[in-house]
């Protein structure tokens, strides 16, 4: 690799897309000094978020999920641990809490962040799902919850305090709903009198008239009759127009009592500021070329929940999956590996390799093209293609472990730290 010229490599962003990008550029550059590859994040960590609701339920200690990013980068890599404030795309520099970098590439992987869609109370009373921090203050606030109900003599006060909500009947939304029927209705009760645990209600609330949009009908129906037989309330066709510290109100008119919501309804790119304007898609996302690449920039790529991206054989744009981004990341390494020895690019093709969903323990759905499977199969299969998406193998046999343990003893009940409630 003598040929390559000094090229700095910049990526914003330490998700799904982020860091497999930088491990896949790491792999491509090993043993070529003239590359140096950044990585910028708010944290010092890379978060597999797509196991933060079994954090929130007591599956999963919390920092089995995270790996330390310094951990996975190569030695001609680097970490900028803060937070971006502004990118100049004629200067070709990156402005951060930390200072200014210059870059050759930059990749813009920054993911994206709650839509709570302008509902008032939302963004005060509505607890995240999106960080290590929101699934922790979730688990406490549940355990806060119980403790003080236990000491309230009056019933109505009691079931209020017990009353879960959770808004959004996405893949999130329905993963977190069944665990927290199998958390409460199932671990608490080891704990716990009958009698109290029998005054908790979990609701799911969803503005559709079904569950799980981009899986099949058949598994829509399966997941709504296994939330319903798990004693949740599912309240489909309903549009929340306002909540409150111990109330979600409907378009309908209809009002649930809540002693804490929780917001899995939607997402929203993060707000950059760059030197012009760009072309974005009417969700926000910035507009890629067929090389992920930001429209009149060679040497700027978009991947993951920020890329507004065209499915080459749909034309329409590709959902803010995991998959995706990681899909992405690799492909933009490679994009400028061929830059960088002067090989044309390829474009991006994704080919989705299914979906899969939990609904609790023991009951799981994917979709693999028309092939349909459920129940504890599926279950196996969900934990298996998670399992092998952590990036190291320290961390596989951490939270393999975990799964194992929790075959046969409760979840865990413990309080991590201080700072639980509401925001």
């Amino acid at each position: 690799m003598s040929s390559i010229p000094k090229t700095r490599i910049v990526i914003l962003g330490a998700g799904f897309g982020g860091m497999y990008a930088a491990r896949s550029l790491f792999s491509k550059f090993k043993g070529c000094d003239d590359v140096e590859i950044i990585v910028v994040n708010r944290r010092n960590y890379f978060l597999f978020t797509p196991l933060l609701h079994e954090v929130a339920t007591g599956n999963i200690s919390p920092e089995n999920i995270i790996e330390p990013i310094r951990a996975l980068l190569g030695p001609n890599g680097d970490l900028y641990c803060g937070s971006v404030e502004s990118v100049s795309l004629k200067d070709r520099k990156v402005f951060t809490d930390q200072g200014e970098i210059s870059y050759d590439y930059l990749v813009l992987a920054l993911g994206s962040e709650t839509n709570f869609f302008n509902i008032p109370g939302a963004t005060e009373h509505c607890h995240e799902l999106k960080t290590l921090e929101d699934a922790l203050k979730i688990k406490n606030q549940i355990i806060e919850s119980l403790e003080k109900a236990l000491r309230i003599a009056d019933k109505a006060e009691r079931q209020k305090l017990l009353s879960f909500v959770v808004i959004g009947g996405g893949p999130t939304g329905v993963e977190l709903a069944g665990e927290l029927a199998d958390f409460l209705w199932g671990t608490f009760r080891r704990y716990y009198p009958a009698w109290l645990i029998d005054e908790i209600s979990i609701s799911l609330v969803h503005r559709d008239a079904e569950l799980l949009p981009q899986f099949a009908p058949a598994i829509r129906g399966r997941a709504l009759k296994t939330l319903l037989a798990k004693k949740i309330e599912v309240l489909l066709s309903q549009e929340v127009v306002s909540i409150s510290a111990d109330q979600v109100e409907l378009a309908s008119g209809k009002k649930i009592t809540s002693g804490m919501s929780i917001w899995t309804a939607g997402v929203r790119p993060p707000r950059i500021v760059f030197d012009r304007e760009l072309e974005t898609a009417r969700d926000g996302r910035l507009v890629v070329d067929e090389y992920l690449r930001l429209k009149g920039e060679e040497n700027v790529f978009v991947i993951g929940d920020l890329a507004c991206s065209l499915d080459w054989r749909t034309h329409k744009p590709l959902p803010a999956l995991a998959q995706v981004a990681l899909r992405q990341g690799r492909f933009v390494a490679d994009a400028v590996y061929r830059n960088l020895i002067h090989r044309p690019l390829l474009p991006f093709r994704y080919r989705h390799g299914g979906s899969l969903v939990s609904v609790g323990e023991w009951r799981a759905a994917g979709q693999f093209g028309p092939l349909h499977i459920w129940g504890r199969t599926a279950w196996w299969f969900w934990r298996a293609a998670y399992w092998f998406k952590l990036l190291s193998v320290s961390k596989r046999l951490q939270v393999g472990l975990d799964w194992f343990i929790d075959l046969f003893l409760p979840r865990d009940v413990s309080d991590y730290y201080e700072g639980s409630g509401k925001k």
